[in-house]
């Protein structure tokens, strides 16, 4: 009786890592499938929107915890 329940075990829990899988991998959005093209990428170069520049404020700021940082 041991071996059957143990097999009995193994199967529920395939299957439910089976099942926990499938909707793991499925539960995204049709809108967001397919969105990451790999063909379209030119390596080497950022394809992204471009950065904002920093106002002096901040980039004093940034220099100031430079500075306490670098010692």
């Amino acid at each position: 009786m041991a071996v059957n329940t143990r097999r009995r075990r193994r199967r529920i829990a395939a299957v439910t890592t089976l099942l926990l899988a499938g909707a793991a991998l499925g539960a995204c959005r049709q809108e967001e499938q397919g969105r990451f093209d790999l063909e379209h990428l030119n390596k080497g170069t950022y394809q992204g929107a471009p950065d904002t520049p920093l106002d002096n404020e901040t980039l004093e700021d940034l220099r100031g915890r430079m500075s306490i940082q670098a010692g």
